[in-house]
């Protein structure tokens, strides 16, 4: 099984254990928000890590909103429980800091909250960012810099901060604290200027408002945004090269509907005179008829089709239900070329709906048929794609949609759900636990998180009709106005509650919350929900995407949306906040799982969970197989029905959202091993003999993972029957590392000599390389050479996408060493990368001399399993983000010639630094892999030193390092998080 971390790093990111981090890192450092999504550095995750560790926290910031405050509540939350307190001190400057936050401030009865009130104009303005935190008696950490506490300035903006460490005794902390402390003394407390300063902000915004209207332009129609824009320009190309179906796949919220209407209203090699609108609610038909309207105005008739309303002649746009349009009767009024465009919006549920495709779809014969959805994957697998045609028009995603901030910006926090006796409710057994003290539990986090906006305007998805009527009951019980909704409801019902639940006049009837199960997953528009509570274990991503989409709309009364995700014991491992984020064909991280389990956002949004709740989360990701055959034959059916024929490595990896490397590294079965067995199309081809399958496997687990491009290259070469001298020279001009000792190494895996390999007897001669005979008779055959192609292609697109110099912000050590730092690697390919003649990856033993090439490996297990027969607890431990402590191996002193050998490539040659969180059980030497995380050196200010280990028996070597660069902030949190360490 392989190792998990890939998964794990991230979501460690959104917790860290700081008892055990900030005791080792305590370090100065640059605070800034990086903005890029394989950098996860933001102000806010500074900040959080430090609150998360410290004793106490004192504040002074000129701005709190709400939308900056919900980023630092689940550490809020935590230091409360902890015990621990904190002084946040702001002010009325320019009436910018929100009420409401103040009042959630004040609410925790572990902060202390003070304002420095400004009276009059003549006032000294208050403009401080700081950040105190004291750890312990006597040490403190101030980050002082550009940031207050608003959503842009902790997460996007550009913010330059200094991060100090000191003692109490330092004189710039002495300094700080000073000034703080004179300044909270002159300060009022907050909740006793709450209610004037409350009067005076919405004074200023009444104004604010009041001049915007007079500043307001004329009523225009909308415009397109950037994504229409593209897709009516792709649909009109499609037309013009005589296609007649084809696919919009758009997230919620970004605006498909409109995105039609524009293509209606802008194509030029279509004229639209006819129209119809098919999906299978009537609510979503009076909304895109709404949409339509803006944009093409009241010149064309526009009818809605239903079985109350079907009396239509003439030409027109007719938006139908689909109950309505697929009964003969109905439908057969129409001729089949009726209409010029036919639109099938939800176009995912004809793979559920019965005969939709019988009695609709291939009934008509428009000019274009389209399709649009936010979900074309299903999980039975129904082809969609092929349904129209292979022909994605465009495509933007969740993911893609929040960066280009089409969405609102949201915040997911998993909470462990209400437990008796320390037992979480078992998932399965929801329907018999809906009691008042568990619903107590879910509002008084509801109340915690709260919302953006005037009011709380919320859904709360369940699993089933009686858990929601005694969730409505009970909550209505606590003085909420509540609505449940399922299925049976009539849409004219279904109507009035999403009309009361955003209503804003308060003397008219209105909803606190919606709650609902099996409904609202798909097509109603609800743009003011602000809180989003799920208590059901939703197994389908699909259905988690649909369900997170209803609150991610924009709305001018909406920062954010708040997302409660009530975990239980998370025994189906359901880890749905990751998939929903993964872009098809998006980068991945680091080339073995392209999914992380908290994804790497740009922008405000976050991602957070409970200790408990990420703690079992962890375990459960540990216990998984990321790579069994199911998940590989789901991903291979979507994207096989995406391109409509079988797909190469290269094309699953970058249509899929598990990385080809499964076939290479993970796996025992090779990528045509995997089709042969599935695919009738792929047994028509020429059998390849044993010889050949055994070729291609030998490649597929040693060469083709794309960590080094140079054997992959000089196989091509070699291939196209060029010279040595010619592909030397195509290497230089693709910058490919190719020097005379990585060509002997490469010579060596291909002719089989670095693994003592018959299987690998592809290339002979080491003066001058050549294919064998064998090889040379097996590339007469058309499928064998069609697979060789395959791997190929895939080495070089995978060292391009996850090994090249500068990917994912990481860089490559040396040309003649490829290893890329914070990228995973085996022992084995150590070895090969280090151009090691033979495979001597079963000699190293924690690390190994290899003084021919002046070079020293050594491989760290970070959260070792002691077990009671063990003599020896190494201490192995990160001193910092920069500093490492490292021990040798047992029975070693300072005279031992190993160890002067080995000091000797430290300070002379290469000793580079691989580590991994833990052993994996039961594993294999080719899934042990661990980070490169860097060369060392001795610390000159630690000289390594003899030690006896914690039995007070076994002698040992003791160093101090230095890395040649700081670990990056989620690869180190990882490694030295205990949460996972047994």
């Amino acid at each position: 099984m392989p190792d998990q971390s890939e998964l794990l790093v991230n979501l460690l990111n959104s917790y860290v254990d700081s008892n055990n981090i900030v005791a080792s890192s305590f370090t100065p450092g640059f605070i800034y928000n990086s903005n890029d999504p394989n950098d996860h550095r933001t102000v806010a995750e500074a900040i959080k890590k430090n609150l998360r560790g410290c004793d106490e926290f004192l504040f002074s910031v000129a701005f709190i909103t709400q939308s900056g405050l919900i980023q630092l509540k689940q550490a809020l939350k935590e230091l409360k429980e902890k015990g621990i307190k904190g002084k946040i001190l702001t002010t009325n400057y320019l009436n910018f800091t929100e009420p409401k936050a103040l009042l959630d401030l004040i609410s925790m009865d572990n902060v202390e909250v003070r304002m420095h009130y400004l009276d009059t104009s003549n006032d000294i303005g208050f403009h401080t960012k700081g950040y105190i935190f004291r750890y312990g008696i006597d040490r403190y950490k101030a980050i002082i810099g550009s940031s207050n506490i608003t959503a842009n300035a902790l997460a996007v903006n550009q913010e330059w901060n200094n991060e100090i460490v000191s003692t109490k005794d330092g004189a710039m902390i002495k300094e700080i604290l000073n000034q703080f402390n004179k300044l909270w003394d002159k300060a009022i407390p907050a909740k006793d200027i709450l209610n004037r300063y409350e009067e005076e902000y919405k004074k200023a915004k009444a104004i604010e408002l009041q001049y915007s209207k007079e500043e307001e332009k004329v009523f225009l129609k909308p415009t397109p945004n950037a994504m229409q824009m593209a897709f009516v320009s792709s649909l009109d190309n499609s037309i013009a090269r005589g296609d007649m179906r084809g696919l919009l796949i758009s997230s919620t919220g970004t605006g498909k509907t409109y995105a039609s209407a524009f293509a209606v209203r802008d194509i030029k090699n279509l004229k639209v005179r006819r129209l119809l609108y098919v999906t299978h609610r009537a609510t979503i038909l009076n909304q895109a008829i709404k949409s339509y309207k803006r944009v093409l105005g009241g010149d064309i008739r526009m009818e809605l089709y239903t079985g109350d309303h079907h009396d239509i002649v003439g030409d027109q746009f007719i938006f139908a239900t689909l109950d309505t349009i697929r009964e003969p009767k109905y439908r057969d009024r129409f001729p089949r070329n009726y209409f010029d465009m036919v639109i099938i919006d939800e176009a995912h549920r004809v793979s559920f709906e019965g005969t939709y495709r019988k009695d609709v779809i291939d009934y008509f014969k428009p000019s274009f048929l389209l399709g649009m959805t936010a979900t074309p994957e299903r999980t039975d697998h129904y082809d969609l794609f092929g349904l129209f045609g292979n022909n994605i028009l465009y495509e933007i995603r969740l993911r893609g949609a929040l960066e280009a901030k089409m969405l609102c910006p949201f915040h997911y926090f998993g909470i462990t759900d209400f437990e008796v006796g320390g037992e979480s409710y078992d998932i399965s057994d929801y329907k018999n636990h809906v009691t008042e003290e568990r619903v107590k539990h879910v509002l008084e986090q509801s109340k915690f998180f709260g919302y953006s906006g005037s009011r709380l305007k919320g859904l709360i998805f369940v699993s089933t009709i009686e858990e929601g009527k005694k969730f409505a009951e009970l909550i209505a019980n606590e003085g909420y106005k509540t609505r449940f909704l399922d299925g049976s409801i009539p849409d004219q019902e279904r109507s009035r509650a999403i009309e009361q639940l955003e209503e804003d006049d308060l003397t008219k009837p209105y909803l606190d919350f919606i709650i609902t199960v099996d409904i609202f997953n798909e097509g109603v528009d609800i743009p003011s929900v602000n809180q989003i509570i799920l208590i059901r274990p939703t197994k389908s991503a699909i259905v988690f995407i649909q369900q997170l989409g209803r609150g991610l709309r924009k709305y001018d009364d909406k920062d954010y949306l708040v997302v409660l995700d009530f975990i239980g014991n998370y025994r189906d491992k359901n880890y749905l906040i990751s998939t929903a984020f993964t872009e098809k064909g998006a980068e991945g991280k680091g080339g073995v799982v392209k999914t992380t389990i908290v994804p790497s956002l740009t922008g405000p949004s976050t991602v957070e969970f409970d200790p408990i709740a990420m703690k079992r989360v962890l375990e459960s990701i540990e216990a998984a197989n990321l790579f069994e055959g199911r998940k590989i034959n789901e991903q291979y059916k979507d994207v096989r029905n995406r391109l409509g024929r079988i797909p190469s490595l290269v094309e699953f990896d970058s249509n899929s959202d598990i990385s080809g490397r499964a076939f290479l590294d993970f796996r025992n079965e090779t990528y045509y091993e995997f089709l042969r067995k599935r695919e009738t199309e792929f047994q028509k081809y020429k059998a390849i003999p044993q010889n050949g399958i055994d070729i291609l496997e030998y490649l597929s687990k040693n060469i083709c993972n794309g960590m080094r491009v140079a054997e992959a290259h000089l196989l091509r070469g070699l291939i196209d029957g060029k010279t040595l001298d010619e592909i030397k020279e195509d290497a230089r001009r693709a910058n490919i590392p190719f020097t005379n000792k990585i060509i002997s190494s490469s010579v060596s895996i291909l002719s089989g000599r670095f693994n003592k390999s018959s299987a690998g007897c592809i290339v002979d001669s080491t003066t001058n390389p050549a294919l064998t005979s064998e090889m040379v008779a097996l590339l007469r055959n058309s499928a064998f050479r069609e697979q060789i192609n395959w791997l190929l292609d895939y080495a070089f697109y995978s060292n391009e996408r996850y090994f090249k110099d500068g990917v994912d912000g990481n860089e490559l050590y040396d040309p003649e060493f490829s290893f890329v730092y914070y990228k995973k690697y085996s022992r084995k390919a150590v070895c090969r990368l280090a151009n090691i003649p033979t495979n001597q990856e079963a000699t190293i033993y924690g690390y190994r001399n290899f003084e021919d090439i002046s070079f020293l490996p050594i491989f760290v297990t970070y959260a070792k399993e002691i077990d009671s027969n063990s003599t020896v607890a190494y201490d192995d431990r990160f001193i910092n983000e920069g500093a490492f402590q490292w021990v040798s191996k047992s029975g070693r002193t300072l005279s031992s010639k190993e160890i002067k050998t080995a000091i000797d490539i430290i300070n002379n040659g290469r000793a580079l630094l691989f580590i991994k969180k833990r052993d994996i059980p039961n594993a294999k030497a080719d899934d042990d892999h661990f980070y490169f995380v860097g060369q060392v050196k001795i610390d000159p200010a630690h000289k390594p030193e003899n030690a006896i280990m914690a039995n007070g028996v076994t002698e040992v070597v003791r160093f101090r390092f230095l890395l040649d660069r700081l670990v990056p902030y989620d690869i180190y949190t990882y490694l030295t998080s205990p949460l996972l360490d047994k």
